[in-house]
């Protein structure tokens, strides 16, 4: 069975080498129009491209873009359930003029055309074999001199075909907005903290990366009643907690629910407000996380960080890391139980900042730009090597 599906796998990848290349583009990231290839997205439209080439999105249900309107942006969906749906998409790959993708990596299927990863973050965890480029890309994002020979061996990736420009998503960073109160009551709050760990059990339940328990499904917080008593701290110092799950948990091992300063925050809240996850932390106060690679980006926000990583050795065991020491890339405030969750809190309730000094060495070593024009970076790269007509 094996053979036969690496023989058709030959086949498939095979035919898109007879097919010329047309003028559209696609583009994938996860969640569905976020992240890196949003941002790089919108410039793309602000530079007019979608005037002479179809830009289309390969989402998860391209039903729920059906009040879409803009000239030339279409949606495909990712995972097509017939067979004429899956033909076209097969086509729409083999021809496209250039794929961009950054977590649902799409393979190279045309000699002519032009295939780029914009990654999904720092790596930090060990992903080597779970997230495979390998030699079907022509280009790969990665931040700094520090994270290159990682990100090529995480990644299977052949290092001359990695580039430094920045991510697109850290642009939006730095955009100051009121979204925050577009989704809560303003009244309720001076400070702002998002809280957003990374996933340990994966929603498809394939996937388990750290083996600790925890009761209510986050780190530090163990039973109902220290969720009223960190909602009446927070409440009693105005901070807002927005805890943010990541995406890929597994979301019915989370047995918490909001109350007016401790409140949970979906992708779909974002959607509905239309508001971009990065701009949303970068309108908060501080953020708390652990192994996630947002960690990295928010350190570009100059706003105290609060690590969760009590679990690190049951994490590290199970899945592992691409760095030899994690303490010498994580800097922030170690939060290693609920005392030193409050005691985070109070800290930003009142403008402290202990360890930015740390912060600011780790920002310098993993991230060679930090302003707000990567996307451009990476349009005009892209425009250059995918020879765009102008």
């Amino acid at each position: 069975m094996e053979i036969i599906k690496n023989l058709m796998r030959r086949v498939y990848f095979g035919l898109g080498y007879f097919f010329p290349v047309f003028n559209h583009i696609l583009l994938e990231s996860h969640p569905d129009l976020s992240g890196n290839t949003f941002q790089l997205f919108e410039v793309m439209l602000k530079e007019n491209l979608n005037e002479k080439y179809k830009l289309i999105w390969v989402v998860d249900d391209e039903n729920a873009y059906e009040d879409y309107k803009v000239q030339n942006v279409f949606f495909k969906n990712l995972y097509p359930k017939n067979f004429l749906g899956k033909l076209h998409l097969l086509f729409l790959r083999a021809t496209a003029k250039c794929i961009i993708t950054e977590n649902r990596f799409l393979p190279k299927m045309n000699n002519r055309q032009l295939v780029m990863y914009l990654s999904h973050g720092t790596i930090l965890k060990n992903v080597f074999g779970k997230v495979v480029i390998g030699p079907k890309c022509d280009y790969v994002l990665y931040q700094s001199e520090f994270v290159k020979e990682i990100t090529a061996k995480q990644l299977q990736v052949d290092i001359d075909k990695l580039v430094c420009l920045g991510y697109p998503r850290n642009d939006v960073l730095f955009k100051k907005s009121t979204c925050i109160e577009q989704v809560f009551d303003k009244n309720t709050f001076k400070k702002v903290i998002v809280w957003m760990p990374t996933f340990r059990q994966h929603k498809d339940k394939h996937r388990v990366d750290s083996t600790a328990y925890f009761p209510l499904g986050i780190p530090v917080v163990n039973d109902p009643e220290q969720i009223r008593e960190l909602n009446q701290y927070l409440k009693e110092r105005e901070v807002l907690l927005v805890l943010k799950p990541h995406p890929a948990q597994d979301l019915s091992v989370l047995n918490v629910q909001s109350l007016s300063n401790f409140v949970l925050l979906y992708d779909k809240d974002l959607r509905r407000n239309d508001i971009q996850l990065y701009e949303f932390i970068g309108n908060s106060d501080a953020l708390i996380t652990d192994y996630s690679s947002i960690y990295f980006d928010y350190l570009l926000t100059d706003k105290p960080i609060g690590l969760t990583i009590s679990d690190v050795e049951e994490y590290g065991g199970t899945l592992g890391f691409a760095v030899d020491d994690i303490f010498e890339v994580l800097k922030g405030e170690y939060i290693n139980d609920f005392s030193e969750l409050l005691g985070f809190i109070d800290n930003v309730s009142q403008g402290i900042d202990e360890t930015k000094e740390d912060r600011d060495i780790v920002k310098d070593l993993l991230n060679y730009y930090q302003d707000n024009k990567s996307a451009k970076r990476v349009y005009d790269f892209i425009k250059e090597k995918a020879n765009f007509q102008s």
